[in-house]
């Protein structure tokens, strides 16, 4: 899959994003997807690098920016709590969820 580009819209669960071959995909499911994938890159990194850190020494927080609006807001916020240990803040409020 490669999606070759797409804007930050009012998101509403059930928004599709199209691949570059066509192929219709739940959004929620790119990005959560896309934000376990960073997750095990890094890990990977870690290991590979022989580093002396354990999952549990990692606080992972994802931040959106401030000029997105709330449906996009808590579009990433539920695409964020799929993905274990992972914490969303919007700094605009300072809420966490």
């Amino acid at each position: 899959m490669l999606f070759l580009s797409f804007m930050c819209q009012i998101m509403s669960r059930d928004v599709t994003i199209e691949d570059s071959g066509g192929r219709e995909y739940p959004a929620r499911s790119v990005f959560k997807h896309s934000i376990e994938y960073l997750k095990k890159h890094f890990y990977q990194t870690i290991e590979k690098r022989s580093l002396d850190l354990e999952p549990r020494d990692i606080k992972w927080v994802l931040t959106v920016p401030a000029i997105w609006n709330e449906p996009a807001k808590q579009f990433m916020r539920e695409a964020a709590v799929e993905v274990p240990n992972i914490i969303f803040i919007d700094l605009q409020t300072s809420k966490q969820a």
